[in-house]
């Protein structure tokens, strides 16, 4: 990696170096990985750029988001930190540090924890449909079966996974207990969406997925408790249910 090579080219000839590099680096998993192990070699970060948009005049290039790093062995007596405003206008903030997650201050390493470390209860994995799609709602197609069957509102529940804060949607889902899937399937849409639930299930090559058909009704994974309630998956994608 590039940033070891020059790091370690450093430690024999003073140099200063930065490097344009996909901002992965700089965020998740990859930075306990990598940045612990450069400072041990003496880096410092000196200057960075943070994330923007790049991309080259070849035909038909593919944009990648950016970062800049700036390298050194010995410690700035000031580390700038630039950025693109929402203008476009270029942007400067001074700091005695600079972190690898690119935001002034120093280093704090992060890393993962089963438990809380502050008492709190156990995340689980929570409730995720294995659906197709079809026990999920939008708003106007909530408001649709409402407007045929009002009486099937006690069916509809609000369903908040992580595109609903980060874009601000607004979606629903069908929540159907064993005791209530016979009222259930006497409304004509909500039958339909079960049946091409079941129809998904049966077509899987995963046998789980298959045996899940005897309750097409629910979402396969149900980690149901009194509601309302949250949860997340267990990679932190959608489905949770609130």
């Amino acid at each position: 990696m590039c940033f070891f090579k020059g790091v370690q080219y450093s430690q024999h000839t003073p140099a200063a170096m930065a490097f344009v590099t996909t901002n992965s680096i700089c965020q998740g998993q990859q930075v306990p990985l990598v940045w612990p192990e450069l400072f041990k070699l003496g880096a410092q970060i000196h200057f960075a750029h943070t994330s923007f948009k790049w991309s080259n005049l070849a035909s038909y290039n593919a944009g990648v988001t950016v970062v800049i790093v700036g390298i050194t062995q010995k410690k700035a007596k000031i580390c700038r930190l630039f950025s693109q405003t929402i203008d476009g206008s270029m942007s400067v903030a001074e700091a005695d540090e600079i972190n690898p997650y690119l935001t002034p201050g120093p280093y704090r390493s992060l890393s993962p924890a089963n438990t809380s470390p502050f008492g709190l209860s156990e995340m689980v994995k929570g409730n995720y449909p294995v659906d197709g799609g079809h026990l999920l709602l939008s708003t106007a197609e909530r408001e649709k079966i409402l407007t045929e069957t009002p009486e099937a509102e006690y069916l509809i529940r609000p369903f908040i996974g992580s595109s609903e804060p980060i874009r601000g949607l607004q979606r629903y889902c069908l929540w159907i207990t064993d005791a209530d899937v016979k009222h259930a399937l006497s409304f004509p849409q909500i039958a339909a969406r079960i049946a091409l639930v079941k129809g998904m299930r049966l077509s899987s090559k995963k046998e789980a997925t298959r045996k899940a058909v005897k309750f097409a009704h629910r979402f396969d994974g149900n980690c149901s408790r009194p509601w309302p309630w949250s949860g997340l998956t267990g990679d932190g994608r959608e489905e949770a249910l609130a």
